[in-house]
């Protein structure tokens, strides 16, 4: 039987078993604009244009993906808090 151990996942690295090639690995993070960031940003283009960028200046509007440094694996992904 398949045990699938279940992680919470924040900004940070963390210490984890890759569910893929179990190892003890600590994660390697990746910041990716979302599609809300995205939508955020033409809304405001749409109703004030001078700071439609600003979105994609805090971290809290991008996701941060997990990945294994030993296989590449996506252990996970944390949504941002906005969407």
């Amino acid at each position: 039987m398949f045990n699938r151990r279940h992680y919470f996942l924040g900004r940070n690295p963390c210490y984890i078993q890759c569910p893929n090639c179990y190892h003890q690995i600590v994660t390697r993070t990746k910041e990716e604009v979302s599609g809300c960031t995205l939508i955020s940003m033409a809304t405001l283009c749409v109703c004030y244009w001078p700071i439609f960028w600003l979105p994609i200046c805090f971290p809290c509007c991008h996701n941060t993906a997990h990945y294994c440094p030993r296989c590449g694996y996506e252990v996970g992904k944390k949504r941002n808090a906005f969407c």
